[in-house]
C-alpha cells in the first residue's frame, strides 16, 4: 500500500501525464482489442466453439456497448486528467477525488465503461472465448480495485472518499437516482 500512497505524493507534468495516457491509448485501443480479435478467435476455432458472427442481436448489441462503453470510458479519462491532474494508472494518480460527471454515477465509471466496450467488441466479433476472456480479466480488475484501490484512496482522500463511497454505487449506476438528481439539479438551477 506504501507504493501508492508515493505514487500519488508526485506531482506529474501535463507532458508526464500525455505521454502514459498515450501509452495507454496503446494498450487499451489496439493491443488489448487484437488480442480480442485475434488470438481468442483463433482459439474459438481451435476448440470449435460456435461463432456468433451472424447474429444480428450480437452484432448490434456490440456494436452498442462500444459506443456507450467508449463515451464513458474517455469521458472518465478526460475529466481525471483535465480536473484532478491525473491518469487512470495507479502509478500515476488523480491528486484529488473527483465525484461529478460519470463519478457521480457510479465510483468506477471508467472500468464500466471499458469492461462494456470489450464485451461490446466480443460480441460485434462473436468469439466466446474472447467474452470469456473479458469476463475473467474484468471480474481480477474488480477484485483489485476492491482489496487494494478502494483502501488506497481512502487513505488518500479519508471522511471525503468514506462519504462518496457511501453514497455512489461500486460499478452499476442507480438509473433512478440519476434521474432524481438530474431533477434536482434542474430544479436547483432554475
Amino acid at each position: 500500500m506504501r507504493i501508492f500512497i508515493q505514487w500519488a505524493k508526485r506531482t506529474r507534468s501535463v507532458k508526464q501525464r500525455l505521454i502514459v495516457l498515450g501509452m495507454g491509448a496503446v494498450i487499451f485501443l489496439a493491443f488489448i482489442p487484437l488480442i480480442l480479435i485475434g488470438l481468442m478467435t483463433k482459439i474459438d476455432a481451435v476448440l470449435g466453439v460456435r461463432n456468433l458472427l451472424f447474429s444480428r442481436t450480437a452484432v448490434v448489441i456490440g456494436v452498442l456497448l462500444m459506443i456507450i462503453g467508449g463515451i464513458i470510458g474517455m469521458r472518465t479519462v478526460m475529466i481525471q486528467f483535465t480536473q484532478a491532474s491525473g491518469t487512470p494508472f495507479p502509478f500515476m494518480p488523480t491528486q484529488r477525488l473527483i465525484i461529478n460527471g460519470p463519478f457521480a454515477a457510479c465510483r468506477n465509471p471508467m472500468t464500466l465503461g471499458t469492461i462494456l466496450a470489450y464485451l461490446g467488441l466480443s460480441l460485434l466479433i462473436g468469439s466466446l472465448t474472447s467474452i470469456l476472456t473479458v469476463v475473467i480479466l474484468a471480474t481480477l480488475l474488480l477484485i483489485y480495485i476492491k482489496r487494494i484501490e478502494e483502501k488506497e484512496l481512502e487513505l488518500r482522500f479519508g471522511v471525503e472518499y468514506v462519504k462518496y463511497k457511501a453514497a455512489t454505487p461500486f460499478l452499476l449506476p442507480n438509473v433512478l437516482t440519476l434521474i432524481n438528481k438530474t431533477k434536482q439539479k434542474r430544479r436547483f438551477e432554475n
